[in-house]
């Protein structure tokens, strides 16, 4: 079939005895194509570099906003700064009162009956096998 001129539903090209297109036709074929592609790739990148273009110009219209509030608060700052120095030059704060330190009262001692009430106990439960009895305030 190769030498009988048919028709490719396939590619809609006519095969077979020769090739009706001349050397200078498919180079040109080849050359449009390439031209496609290249203008495809270069929108693209233009459209790539538009947005990173949006994407900076937003961050530098948020980055102006965030410093001109900050510079709007530190004016604020310094003008209820000096405004205290101000309120302090012209009527100064009395100097706070001396402050009196009264010492706790002693603590007392457990009255000697008590005391001698415990060493008793304390000497029955040794004599008896057990441990002494700690006192809570014992040490």
């Amino acid at each position: 079939m190769a030498d009988v001129p048919h028709y490719c539903s396939a590619c809609g090209e006519i095969h077979g005895a020769g090739s009706r297109e001349s050397e200078d036709l498919k180079i040109a074929k080849v050359n449009a194509d390439r031209d496609i592609r290249i203008a495809e790739l270069a929108r693209a990148e233009v459209r790539r570099e538009a947005e990173a273009a949006e994407a900076i110009a937003e961050t530098e219209a948020g980055a102006a906003v965030v410093v001109a509030g900050t510079e709007a608060a530190a004016q604020v700052d310094e003008a209820v700064v000096e405004n205290e120095v101000l309120e302090e030059i012209v009527a100064p704060e009395p100097e706070p009162a001396p402050v009196v330190v009264v010492p706790a009262p002693a603590m007392r001692r457990w009255p000697r009956h008590r005391r001698q009430a415990t060493r008793r106990r304390k000497k029955k439960a040794v004599a008896a096998g057990g441990t002494a009895i700690r006192s809570p305030g014992a040490v």
